[in-house]
């Protein structure tokens, strides 16, 4: 249940763990499980449960896998908070009765990030797995160069050994790139844009512009019923852009009063020289219709970016 739902199975100590509070909620009903005497509670006991149900999950879903016989690879490297790289690596395959399946396999370490490792890597990967290379028919990553390289990146070294394991770059980023590099061209929306992260920092970076923001923002009321708090901006994030064009223009002047307060109050602090020129920019025309272009824009886009993702 606990792995099931995402949750710790311990806690900072062991008698308050979830995992303890579980099997004493669920003995009130259960006379046999209070008279039990192995509690098979140890660290080492509940992690080597946890393996087991992983490769249970994992041996079924290959074998549905393998019984579809060909398969498709979706590969991404990612950062954790520690700033260790890993390999995101995914599974799409159809089944028998025609049903679409794109499975979540593991991550994994990746001490190095040069092409040849992560290919060793991913053929460890499918060998583990018990996958045949020759399979594959369609291998997809994002645009880095390492992955995607026609000389000697990953894509290339798998179809060196698999011709039939198509290379694709992923769809969702393509469009991504294409929309920085065309608001990138327009000086209008590159303004808009630009001023976004620049509105949140200077809010969230001082707990008191904070709370004088949302006491500003409770006071307004929104043309669509509610409105948002500020986002923060994620440029790897497709699908957020609109969501931080949207927390701005419903905020918008909640926003332009609450930085009233730096100028005010906190004399000759950075935020204080900022919010002058972003109070400024808040008013002027072209800022204000960048927004509205570049929600229309990625508000498109974000539909698309959806439709693909499922």
């Amino acid at each position: 249940f606990l792995v099931r739902q995402g949750l710790a199975v311990r806690g900072h100590t062991d008698e308050e763990s979830n995992f303890r509070k579980l099997v004493k909620l669920v003995s009130q009903n259960n006379p046999e499980l209070q008279t039990f005497n192995a509690k098979y509670s140890s660290h080492d006991t509940l992690n080597e449960l946890i393996k087991e149900m992983y490769q249970e999950c994992l041996n079924y879903l290959l074998s549905q896998i393998k019984e579809a016989e060909i398969y498709f690879i979706v590969v991404d490297e990612t950062r954790d908070v520690a700033g260790h790289e890993q390999l995101c690596f995914s599974i799409r395959w159809v089944s028998q009765d025609y049903v679409i399946g794109e499975d979540f396999i593991g991550m994994y370490d990746c001490p190095k990030t040069d092409a040849e490792s992560l290919f060793l890597t991913i053929k460890d990967i499918l060998q583990h797995c018990g996958l045949d290379v020759d399979c594959m028919r369609g291998q997809t990553y994002d645009g880095a160069s390492v992955l995607q390289g026609h000389m000697s990146g990953v894509a290339k070294r798998i179809k060196d050994v698999n011709p039939k394991a198509v290379s694709v770059h992923c769809m969702n980023h393509s469009l991504n790139l294409i929309l920085q590099e065309a608001g990138s061209k327009c000086v209008m929306i590159q303004s808009a844009l630009s001023l976004l992260q620049e509105l949140h920092d200077i809010i969230h970076s001082s707990p008191k512009r904070l709370a004088t923001f949302e006491n500003i923002r409770a006071s307004y009321s929104s043309p669509s019923g509610g409105l948002h708090s500020l986002k923060p901006t994620c440029p790897t994030h497709w699908k957020a852009r609109t969501q931080v064009i949207e927390s701005v223009l419903l905020n918008y002047r909640a926003i332009y009063d609450t930085l009233e307060e730096p100028i005010a109050t906190e004399g000759n602090t950075e935020a204080a020289k900022k919010a002058p020129g972003l109070r400024a920019l808040r008013t002027c025309f072209d800022v204000f219709l960048g927004l509205k272009v570049s929600l229309k824009i990625f508000s498109a886009a974000k539909e698309v970016a959806r439709v693909m993702q499922s």
